[in-house]
């Protein structure tokens, strides 16, 4: 990551809040309303966990907002765009990429472009208060 030491150093800081992306639901981040600021960037430096989703990530102090804005620079500087065929697939590591997508304006023709989102966890233990009598589903 090209960003410089304070800034690297702010954004191992719980200098910021992340709530849940308007996708998730327009209710999403009201039903999180205790929040803990948390860094963006945790672990080892050569082995990186991200938590960040440029929308809705708040910097708490004037350091973290010049952090995150050098932090999104880096990104966009080294953002690469993966050209999918129809039935490609891509996975995405949450912890440790930040991807995005491009905008684009529907036709409703049938030939849009269509996302699917899935989840998957190693740990069913870390959802648990979300899923209703310990069962498979995650609740809204």
């Amino acid at each position: 990551m090209s960003c410089a030491p304070a800034s690297r150093q702010a954004l191992f800081a719980p200098e910021f809040i992340t709530t849940p992306p308007p996708s998730f639901g327009p209710d999403a981040a009201a039903s999180k309303p205790d929040v803990e600021p948390r860094p963006v960037l945790s672990g080892a430096v050569e082995d990186l966990d991200i938590r960040m989703a440029q929308l809705v990530t708040t910097p708490l102090t004037p350091r973290a907002a010049a952090a995150l804005t050098e932090f999104g620079r880096a990104c966009e500087a080294t953002a690469r765009t993966p050209r999918l065929n129809p039935g490609g697939l891509v996975i995405i590591d949450n912890r440790v990429t930040v991807h995005g997508r491009t905008a684009f304006h529907p036709r409703y023709d049938g030939a849009d472009r269509w996302l699917q989102r899935a989840y998957l966890t190693i740990d069913l233990r870390r959802s648990r208060d979300h899923r209703p009598h310990d069962g498979h589903i995650l609740a809204r």
